[in-house]
């Protein structure tokens, strides 16, 4: 029923932390001058106990998780353009044209700085001795 309301409109799976790096990194994987070998390193709490917290953090990583609720944007005709790993690659050659220009979204942000704790991250990677 039309109206003046706000209504929720998301991607139609809702992938995992997971999900969404591999979706980056395979389209990373057609660039041939980016010179960089994918690797995952899972974190395990059980092995990882003294790691940061702060690592793996990322923006949807919510307690209790969040979820939207599209019945009253799709009753009205909404229709998604695709998938998750459908859509994601226009937004990351945006994200790179912002790299090349000299801007990176999200440094000083204060929801999103946090969640960007990538020296925390390296810290932990330089620990690793497997």
């Amino acid at each position: 029923m039309p109206g003046s309301r706000i209504l929720n409109s998301a991607d139609p799976d809702a992938p995992t932390a997971l999900q969404i790096t591999r979706a980056i990194a395979a389209h990373f994987t057609q660039f041939t001058w980016y010179d960089h070998v994918w690797e995952e390193i899972l974190l395990d709490e059980s092995q990882d106990s003294a790691a940061d917290p702060s690592l793996g953090g990322h923006p949807g990583d919510a307690r209790p998780p969040i979820i939207l609720n599209t019945t009253a944007s799709v009753d009205l005709g909404y229709v998604p353009v695709g998938t998750f790993a459908e859509t994601i690659p226009d937004e990351i050659n945006w994200l790179l044209f912002l790299d090349r220009v000299g801007f990176t979204p999200g440094a000083g942000d204060p929801f999103f700085g946090p969640l960007l704790d990538y020296t925390a991250e390296d810290r932990y990677l330089a620990a690793r001795t497997d």
